[in-house]
């Protein structure tokens, strides 16, 4: 049995209509101008499904995760830079005006 709580009332019907387009302009139903329309509608609408999937919102999540360990790990890098001492008369170096 399908779990439908997952899957409103809508997403049936927008799917329903964006198949029944793209079948209808490919088997020559519709009108040049209505066949694009329909087809570019449901291009988008199949577009936005896949990219609210659970697959690829778990790849938006880990690829943003990764991003945010390096930046993190390059202001460690940054601050451990700006913490080393200047070298001045005490440590040899030459003297700062």
């Amino acid at each position: 049995m399908i779990d439908q709580s997952n899957h409103p009332f809508s997403t049936w019907a927008s799917n329903l209509f964006g198949g029944g387009a793209v079948a209808a302009s490919l088997m020559g139903y519709l009108p040049g101008a209505a066949a694009v329309v329909a087809s570019g509608v449901a291009i988008l609408w199949y577009s936005i499904q896949i990219y609210e999937s659970r697959t690829v919102q778990r790849w938006v999540v880990l690829r943003r995760a990764k991003k945010i360990a390096r930046m993190k790990a390059a202001v460690i890098m940054l601050e451990a830079q700006n913490a080393a001492p200047l070298p001045g008369p005490e440590t040899g170096g030459a003297a700062q005006h």
